[in-house]
């Protein structure tokens, strides 16, 4: 699967909006948390393209596959790893 085309940044920017998305392992859900900065941060994404609301569906899409592909392996490992959690 290819790689999402959203750039990932740096948690501690400054003067630039930034979408912080949080994955939650006993909801299985992905929570946006705009212009904040949380404990849990999963990846952090740069806002200011025209573009963004199609890379955003891409990326849902993207994670949608990967939960699907996750439980179809039967991946018991998948509830507590994800592939953009900091080391």
């Amino acid at each position: 699967m290819a790689q999402t085309v959203l750039t990932p940044l740096p948690v501690r920017v400054r003067g630039i909006r930034v979408l912080v998305f949080h994955y939650q392992c006993s909801t299985n859900t992905y929570n946006i948390i705009e212009e904040s900065i949380a404990l849990n941060v999963a990846f952090v994404f740069k806002t200011r393209t025209k573009r963004t609301k199609q890379r955003l569906s891409n990326l849902n899409l993207q994670i949608r596959l990967l939960h699907r592909k996750a439980r179809n392996q039967n991946n018991d490992h998948w509830n507590h790893y994800h592939p953009w959690s900091p080391a």
